[in-house]
């Protein structure tokens, strides 16, 4: 077990590909309970992904230290600091380590921004599900086949819950319904993980 540089390179543009042809449709998502620009965002984060997927770096750590902080810095509300935090959190697992490994390290370095939990409507709702879902896998191709599986069950889930955070926070019951554009997008980021790992 265990993934290497390439191969994140590679999976990680697989999914800016994903998550730039449902910039529409994750803006329209938002734009019930939100600011409407969630779209927008993640493009400018699947764009960054394009970017580092072709560049040189020594090891995994400097390629997830480089997206990350980038992300971190992308205008448009939270989903920057929140996205490039959890992909930050990734270089902090050693280096060629396995997906559940490095998937539990982002979970962690994300909590340090974010208390939110499974059932308050955000990107909580995909990521620790699907972050459980790999940890109980046997090895790589099945981590990112389970955290695929929960990361888009969690999404769904999200339409029936109240939201609890963010401008969504103001419409109480009225958010029940609606799916979080920000675990939308963490499912499509596992479901390209897993296209780009197989690929």
């Amino acid at each position: 077990m265990g993934v290497s540089l390439k191969q994140w390179q590679k999976m990680f543009d697989v999914t800016a590909d994903l998550l730039l042809e449902h910039e529409e449709e994750l803006s329209k998502i938002d734009a019930v309970i939100g600011d409407g620009d969630h779209g927008l965002t993640i493009a400018k984060i699947a764009r960054l992904m394009k970017d580092k997927a072709t560049k040189e770096y020594d090891s995994a750590e400097a390629y997830f230290d480089d997206l990350g902080w980038d992300a971190i810095n992308v205008q448009g509300g939270s989903a920057g600091p929140l996205f490039g935090t959890w992909l930050s959190g990734m270089k902090n697992a050693p280096e060629g380590a396995g997906v559940a490994e490095v998937l539990e390290n982002a979970l962690e370095e994300l909590r340090t921004i974010s208390q939110a939990k499974v059932g308050e409507k955000t990107m909580m709702d995909a990521i620790i599900p699907a972050t459980e879902a790999a940890n109980a896998a046997a090895d790589d191709a099945s981590a990112l086949e389970a955290a695929e599986k929960a990361a888009k069950e969690g999404a769904e889930h999200t339409a029936d819950c109240v939201a609890k955070y963010g401008r969504a926070k103001n419409y109480g019951e009225q958010s029940l319904g609606v799916k979080d554009a920000g675990a939308y997008s963490i499912a499509l980021i596992f479901q390209g993980l897993r296209a780009g790992y197989n690929a």
